[in-house]
């Protein structure tokens, strides 16, 4: 009876896949996902070959870089955490400073770009519109242009080399998560609010309690991806954190010391993928809400 439930609707699947089809759907259907599989493959094949290769020794790496490994061990993992090194900076070391980089980060810029998104969606007043305006155009100026009157800021505020310093640069309260959250705020009635009035709240207490909750999908997928792009950046380190690197530094730098033969691929593979798990753990809890939120944005729009 329960084999007969399951073959029931793969009977109907492949029904609606093939019977109820015309020849040249099929064909369609049949070269797309092929198109699919192999751009599928090569996605995954970089980093089996990559995971592959953490398991050889450097003479092993270099007699062959995409065959076998002589035998499966997972030593270069655990040696990540001793010898790979970046100057006076261990591995450890250099993972904690881009956690703390992008956890203060993503909130500082996810943070203030809501509350500034909730000021302007909610509340008019003179010249409000007059601010957005301005607020758009510089988003379409490249940032490249600010970076040397910022460079130059952060040394006279003695914030160079400060992860806790750096992370300041990300409250800006604009930018494209202003965008994102004006868009979500637009769409919450200002109802919700006036019967917080009525009952006494003040501002503060309706934007935490009352139309922030309401906003939490979008808050949520904005703090994710903004970890995840902190986590990956390279160049706001090299600029401001040289002598302070996060992991995305040090692994461009021990990179530069293998070109200059004094390191081992493997070493620098294994530390490529230990420092890939936290990215991928929080894309595996949090993507339900992601895709959901990118979803319900695309209808939307």
């Amino acid at each position: 009876m329960i084999s007969q439930s399951i073959d029931k609707p793969r009977k109907t699947f492949r029904r609606h896949l093939f019977e109820k089809r015309t020849p040249l759907q099929r064909a369609v259907f049949i070269f797309v996902s092929v198109i699919f599989i192999l751009y599928a493959v090569t996605l995954i094949y970089p980093f089996l070959i990559t995971f592959l290769n953490t398991m050889k020794t450097s003479a092993e790496y270099w007699e062959d870089p995409v065959g076998m490994p002589a035998r499966l061990t997972l030593k270069n993992f655990a040696l990540a955490f001793s010898e790979f090194n970046v100057g006076e900076y261990s591995y450890l070391e250099m993972l904690g400073n881009s956690l703390v980089l992008s956890v203060l980060s993503s909130f500082l810029a996810v943070a203030s770009s809501c509350m500034s998104a909730y000021i302007f969606s909610k509340y008019k007043f003179r010249s409000s519109e007059t601010l957005y305006g301005v607020a758009i155009i510089l988003m379409m100026l490249p940032s490249i242009g600010t970076l040397p009157a910022l460079y130059k800021l952060m040394i006279d505020l003695h914030l160079k080399n400060s992860v806790i310093g750096v992370s300041l640069t990300a409250a800006g309260g604009f930018g494209s998560y202003f965008l994102f959250m004006y868009a979500t705020f637009a769409t919450i009635s200002w109802s919700y609010a006036e019967a917080a009035f009525v009952d006494g709240a003040g501002n503060f207490y309706t934007f935490f309690r009352i139309m922030l909750p309401q906003a939490r999908g979008t808050l949520l997928s904005l703090l994710l991806l903004s970890f995840i792009a902190t986590w990956n950046d390279y160049m706001t380190p090299y600029l401001y954190l040289d002598r302070n690197p996060t992991i995305a530094l040090g692994l461009h730098q021990f990179e530069i010391s293998i070109r200059q033969g004094s390191a081992n691929y493997p070493l620098f593979f294994s530390g490529v993928l230990i420092s890939m798990l936290p990215v991928v753990v929080l894309f595996l809890i949090f993507q339900d809400t992601l895709m959901n939120n990118v979803s319900v944005g695309g209808l939307k729009g």
